[in-house]
């Protein structure tokens, strides 16, 4: 199954521990920048304590996509005069508030990339929470998330209740690649069927 086949929005890459998951989602984050089409990244670590929960996920996907669109940098600062704390909410909250509405008119004009890798390097519950909510997000068409992970229960799990998600395993693909031509084979093909979505 590629990914972004069949216009599925939501795309993850798996891999195991040390496969090289963070250089693609990088290198793909960087390439989507330069072309003006990286509508946010978040790369999570268990190391670092803002970054190995929810708590900051969707305000600082607000502040990211804020600098991609001037529209919405408009509604979502016409959402924080209505609800200046906002950022303390509850993460479905804060969909609601900082993502989904102010986004809605935007996704009729833009296609945005979401980037996020890492995602079993967050909380069980976070994580969980974070793929159930995004799959809330029902305006047409949706924002493209892409997601890195390692293919763990709990995150399959999650994925299975989302709609219309497309997944790549990084071991499919001959070790001797994956060691020496991430950028230069997986990148663009990623990058490619994402823009299909």
């Amino acid at each position: 199954m590629g990914l972004g086949a069949g216009g599925r929005s939501v795309s993850i890459l798996y891999g195991i521990a040390g496969i090289g998951k963070p250089a693609v989602a990088k290198t793909l984050a960087e390439r989507t920048a330069e072309s003006n089409t990286l509508g946010a990244s978040f790369f999570f670590s268990r190391d670092e304590d803002n970054r190995k929960t929810a708590r900051w996920f969707f305000p600082v996907f607000a502040y990211h996509l804020s600098r991609y669109t001037l529209d919405y940098a408009e509604r979502i600062n016409d959402a924080l005069e209505q609800e200046p704390d906002a950022s303390g909410l509850g993460t479905g909250a804060q969909l609601d508030s900082l993502i989904a509405k102010p986004l809605g008119p935007v996704l009729k004009e833009e296609k945005p990339l979401i980037v996020f890798d890492a995602l079993d390097e967050c909380d069980k519950e976070g994580a969980e929470g974070i793929l159930a909510l995004l799959d809330c997000i029902s305006q047409t068409p949706r924002p493209r998330v892409f997601i890195t992970a390692r293919p763990e229960p709990h995150i399959e799990t999650a994925l299975n209740e989302c709609r219309g998600y497309a997944h790549f395993n990084m071991q499919d693909i001959e070790r001797s690649i994956v060691e020496g031509h991430i950028s230069n084979f997986v990148c663009p093909r990623i990058a490619k069927n994402i823009s299909e979505a």
